[in-house]
């Protein structure tokens, strides 16, 4: 689908500068892009021109190898102001004089003809039509008397959605303290029969002689260093879950 897939049409559009259309599609310019080919660099609306490289990685212009990132946006003000200032006519209500910058403000305030969906095309009412006749269209639409119900039905499906989120939160952290808290346990048993004697031993020479009371040779307190880690192991599990 081309760039000028638009729901307006160009008021003497043969007096428009060649300079300001698309080469690919003919068409003025639609958020033009200039590539940058060694010799020249060239013009072409955004969308026409990824389209082209989708299909052949090469300028339409010149052949030079070209890619999408290498595309830069027009910001020229004499170039985007002689675009937005193009005269068209909505296709769908008739009007003419507009320009063309303008044309989306229009289409979405001003225009009755412009084709829209059902307001409950959400709950799959297949309803297309002009603006001005939904009022028409909902007076018989037999997905309106359906729309309380399924409104409340989404209300609860939205609130158990929060609960269950909420459940699943408060698990995943009962289960990281459980993983923890077994881990530090058996951390904790391999400390008491190994890391304690171990450590111990190599501050004191009479470790198991004088453990929990003033050594006789150093003069020092020997220190149980499993109930220090599991101290510092539940410091931590506790910031741990604070965090989560």
């Amino acid at each position: 689908m081309l760039a000028n897939d638009v729901g307006y049409e160009y008021i003497d559009e043969e007096s428009i500068n060649e300079r300001l259309k698309c080469s690919i599609c003919t068409m003025p310019f639609i958020e033009p892009v200039i590539t940058n080919c060694r010799l020249k660099r060239h013009t072409f609306c955004r969308r026409c021109i990824k389209e082209w490289i989708r299909h052949n990685p090469s300028c339409p212009s010149c052949r030079d190898k070209i890619v999408v990132k290498d595309l830069k946006v027009i910001t020229e003000s004499y170039l985007l102001d002689s675009l937005n200032e193009l005269q068209v006519k909505c296709k769908y209500c008739g009007q003419t004089g507009l320009e063309r910058a303008k044309f989306e403000e229009h289409q979405n305030r001003h225009c009755t003809k412009v084709l829209t969906l059902c307001p409950l095309a959400d709950l799959q009412c297949p309803w297309k039509g002009p603006v001005d006749q939904v009022d028409k269209h909902l007076n018989s639409c037999v997905f309106k008397p359906l729309s309380p119900l399924i409104t409340h039905l989404k209300d609860q499906i939205n609130e158990l959605r929060v609960s269950n989120q909420q459940l699943e939160k408060r698990l995943r952290k009962t289960e990281s303290k459980f993983y923890l808290k077994s881990v530090f346990y058996f951390l904790s048993l391999y400390i008491h029969s190994i890391g304690e004697v171990k450590w111990l031993r190599s501050i004191c020479p009479r470790t198991l002689e004088c453990r929990g009371h003033p050594c006789l040779k150093c003069k020092t307190y020997s220190i149980d260093m499993s109930s220090i880690s599991i101290s510092i192991f539940e410091y931590l599990l506790n910031q741990f879950i604070e965090i989560n």
